[in-house]
């Protein structure tokens, strides 16, 4: 779609490895990072990979069949590391308030990152030069508290809360681990902790469907594994995780359902 209002920008490079978000009811779509869509060098890295901010905005609220506009988003203060193959969400405060939520991520130097970052995202008639917001980092400095790095795992959006499972570590191990971040907007920075739940004494997980007898009594976890998916079925949850694969080539079929307590 061309750009046509003031304020508006050609728009973003083309790229790969980006992460693109719709905003609920806005007709806007949030675009965070990536890697250039072309190789160079002679061990064929990426060159000058991305951690900028883009809104495209539909020209009629919650319609982007009617095209819109390109807004870069300046932000100041520290920024995340530019980087591709990243999770990133949009989540909505109870006043309408909107956020990016990003976590984890490859970044250029080829090492995989844990770390999660929160933006505030600018309403319709605040896309213009002056909206400046600040990246915010999020979760604690102990590394004990926070998900691994780690790759082809499942998140997902509960309310205002991220959910992190499973994955392959550095040594490329599938991990069955759940995490929890409260990352809404109105949120304080100092109370943004990463909580551990299913796998190490929390939240039960149920089977549903694809074990040997359908269903299994709360209290087990599903087994290692990557490449799942998972799902929220409202704002409260609960959580479903589907499939994926394990060790030694095992593919499942098996369903999950994740209940998050209140608070957690």
């Amino acid at each position: 779609f061309p750009s046509s209002s003031a304020g508006a920008e050609e728009g973003p490079s083309p790229r790969e490895g980006h992460s693109l978000s719709a905003v609920p009811g806005s007709g806007a779509l949030v675009l965070f990072g990536g890697s250039p869509a072309f190789r160079s060098g002679e061990d064929g890295h990426a060159t000058a990979w991305f951690n900028d901010l883009w809104i495209f905005q539909s020209l009629s609220e919650g319609a982007l069949g009617e095209g819109g506009c390109w807004y870069r988003i300046p932000c100041q203060g520290a920024l995340p590391k530019p980087r591709a193959s990243h999770d990133a969400h949009v989540i909505v405060g109870g006043d309408g308030t909107a956020c990016l939520v990003v976590h984890g991520g490859l970044v250029q130097q080829r090492y995989r990152v844990n770390d999660t970052w929160r933006v505030r995202l600018p309403k319709r008639n605040e896309l213009t030069n002056l909206f400046r917001p600040a990246w915010e980092e999020l979760g604690s400095a102990d590394a004990d508290m926070v998900p691994v790095p780690r790759f082809h795992h499942a998140t997902c959006i509960v309310g205002t809360r991220l959910v992190v499972f499973g994955g392959h570590n550095y040594e490329r191990r599938e991990r069955n681990d759940t995490w929890v971040l409260e990352a809404g907007p109105a949120t304080p920075v100092a109370a943004a902790c990463w909580h551990k739940v299913a796998g190490s004494g929390g939240d039960p997980a149920v089977q549903v469907a694809g074990g040997p007898s359908g269903g299994r009594p709360a209290g087990l976890h599903p087994s290692p594994r990557a490449y799942c998916t998972l799902t929220a079925l409202g704002p409260n949850g609960p959580v479903v995780l589907y499939g994926g694969s394990g060790a030694r080539g095992q593919h499942f079929k098996d369903i999950w359902v994740l209940f998050l307590r209140v608070g957690t």
